[in-house]
């Protein structure tokens, strides 16, 4: 891909076998058919090298559809339920998995009824700035149309999802939103979720209400589910040349089937996170983190990371890689636990934390998304968190986080069940009794419990950091003052903070797409007959997933990219 036209390449070798014709050779064939990572020295890697076609006298069995979608998360059954209520029988979903997956719950819109009942004036006219912010924060580098389509669509898409479903009963929640002291971090009141019997918080098991209705909605409507087939093979007439006509996919018994596409093969296959390959090649810094067996296609909220199927397959037909390098990782928090604690869900822990020198490495009023980010590349991912009791004070009122405290719900918006300072030291210290949080009298016996590799260096910078909150101002990393709260007296809390695996993540994008979700070729040219959508939407982010716009993801490139392109296929 780097030092030869790939789509050059591939037409060329349509078989590994023929790879050694193609001179790329036997050793990166056989490489390639084991699954292992390499790369020859055209610069050709092993996951963009097509594996054998597959003979027709192997599938056993063929079916016809107008639209075939490819994937079981938001955006594929969303797409499939927006098109069943125009094409009826003539949709088909097929799935790796064997039910609906839903990862988060928090789904971004944009002047939509619900924020307009409320009262929320977030519209597309007025978040401009909001908007601004969240594009400086990937440099302007993203796919701009891509960011004003949704902006500009949103409201529609994510009624219709309103409309369906209440119509099945569920009420519609807002999410709260946060206001930082310093404007840097304020995220709007924008985040919808879902609620019924048996789910009490939409942010965390709403997106499950979502799905199961996306696909009741398209088997009610006469379309068709396959699940246990995982799509392998695009199907491109003219020797890769001309439209996407279906694909090959194999079932669990192993056998394969061929899915017929007269208008299109809508790809919602997710990330490609568990592919060692094209982390490597893609996104590396998060490679040490993450997790490289079999993916589970019935992962819930924190697993089903995808090997990057769709990604594959589109490259062996001809499609371009997006332009923005490396991809953006989606990293929310690590751990498994609280990582000290926060102020709101969605920032970091705001007291004291050093590095494995004993030193302070930034300001700790920071998200936690950007905390994580930071924490990657330092020589030894993570942090040693170090506060005490009276930090419970800095706070009338606590997030409650993970170990504690209840989301209640209103008419529509979700509110959380705020703590004093008291319940949130006896938080504090259940977490000291599961092993999450160290406990001790003084800073000397803290720093041994969590054992920091430099106590002399750690206590200089604890005193040093006490005079700055005494002075009230801190000349070293100029933190907010509203978060300087000194650790000068017991008792003490800590935490020795390893990011040792993610249990959020998703790396974002993928293809080259354009504005109407049209998979393209090198030179933008779209490739008839097929789109992707969801997760693996090339060039919509770069740098980092913020969350700041909260469900950004699903509520964009899930909701409304997928609501969209359904609506365009079926006015077509």
């Amino acid at each position: 891909m780097d030092s030869i036209n790939r789509r050059t390449f591939i037409k060329s070798a349509g078989t590994v076998a023929a790879l050694g014709a193609a001179g790329v050779g036997t050793a990166l064939a056989d490489e390639a058919a084991a699954g292992k990572v390499a790369a020859d020295t055209e610069g050709v890697w092993a996951f963009e090298i097509p594996p054998a076609p597959i003979p027709d006298d192997q599938i056993v069995a063929t079916y016809d559809a107008q639209v075939v979608v490819i994937g079981s998360g938001v955006a594929g059954l969303v797409c499939g339920a927006r098109l069943s209520e125009e094409l009826g029988d003539k949709v088909m979903l097929v799935s790796a998995g064997h039910g609906p997956v839903s990862r988060g719950g928090s789904n971004h819109g944009i002047g939509t009824k619900t924020l307009l009942e409320e009262g929320l004036g977030y519209t597309a006219e007025t978040c401009t700035e909001f908007i601004k912010g969240q594009l400086a924060m990937n440099s302007f580098a993203v796919d701009q149309k891509k960011w004003y389509r949704w902006i500009n669509t949103s409201a529609e898409s994510m009624n219709w999802v309103i409309d369906l479903m209440e119509s099945r009963g569920y009420k519609t929640t807002i999410e709260q939103g946060y206001t930082d002291p310093d404007g840097i971090f304020t995220m709007p009141e924008s985040s919808h979720g879902w609620i019924g019997t048996g789910v009490e918080d939409a942010s965390l098991s709403g997106e499950t209400l979502l799905v199961n209705t996306m696909r009741d909605y398209i088997l009610e409507n006469g379309g068709q589910i396959f699940w246990g087939h995982r799509a392998e093979r695009l199907i491109r007439e003219d020797d890769n040349t001309g439209r996407v006509s279906g694909f090959v996919a194999k079932n669990d018994d192993g056998e394969y089937v061929r899915f017929n596409a007269s208008q299109a093969v809508v790809m919602a296959t997710g990330d490609f996170s568990k592919d060692r390959d094209m982390i490597r090649r893609y996104c590396p810094v998060v490679e040490p983190l993450c997790t490289f067996e079999e993916p589970d296609f019935d992962g819930g909220l924190f697993g089903g990371l995808q090997p990057g199927d769709g990604q594959k397959m589109g490259l062996w037909v001809g499609a371009a890689w997006q332009r923005i390098q490396p991809m953006a990782p989606m990293v929310q928090s690590c751990h498994g636990t609280d990582e000290g604690p926060s102020t709101c869900f969605m920032m970091a822990f705001t007291g004291l934390m050093l590095d494995e020198q004993g030193e302070r490495f930034m300001s700790e009023d920071i998200t936690k998304p950007f905390l994580a980010y930071k924490c990657l590349f330092q020589k030894n991912p993570g942090y040693w968190a170090i506060w005490n009791a009276d930090y419970a004070y800095s706070q009338d009122l606590w997030y409650p986080g993970f170990l504690g405290g209840q989301s209640i719900e209103t008419d529509s918006h979700i509110v959380i069940a705020k703590e004093p300072p008291e319940l949130q030291l006896s938080h504090w210290d259940e977490s000291v009794d599961l092993g999450y949080y160290q406990k001790a009298d003084t800073l000397e016996e803290l720093l041994a419990k969590i054992e920091h590799p430099d106590p002399e260096a750690a206590l200089a910078s604890i005193a040093r950091y006490n005079e700055l909150c005494a002075a009230g101002c801190d000349e070293d990393f100029h933190k907010n003052p509203e978060f300087m709260v000194p650790v000068d007296k017991g008792p003490f809390y800590g935490m020795n903070y390893k990011l040792s695996y993610l249990n959020f993540l998703t790396v974002m994008g993928g293809l080259r797409t354009n504005v109407n979700m049209q998979v393209c070729e090198e030179d933008d040219t779209p490739i008839e007959g097929l789109y992707n959508i969801g997760t693996m939407v090339g060039d919509f982010y770069s740098n980092m997933y913020t969350f700041m716009a909260c469900g950004q993801n699903l509520g964009a490139t899930c909701i409304t990219f997928a609501y969209d392109v359904a609506k365009d296929l079926c006015q077509a």
